[in-house]
């Protein structure tokens, strides 16, 4: 699967996406993938642990500074 830019996702990735009925940016794990969804941990805008079903094409992976 491949996020927004065409880079390819994998469990344990660092990924940003668009918190969910927010319109915030939030950082985020995926923990789990299926051949459609990705399934991210998050810290919502609450401060609160969340889980929210993500398709690759809504996310965007972050990269390690070299």
């Amino acid at each position: 699967m491949e996020d927004f830019l065409g880079t390819e996702l994998n469990v344990g990735d660092k990924v940003i996406m668009v918190e969910p009925r927010y319109r915030n940016f939030v950082h985020g794990t995926i923990h789990k993938m299926t051949k459609f969804y990705c399934f991210i941990n998050y810290i919502n805008s609450n401060g609160y642990p969340q889980e929210v079903k993500q398709h690759g094409e809504q996310l965007i992976k972050l990269r390690s500074p070299k």
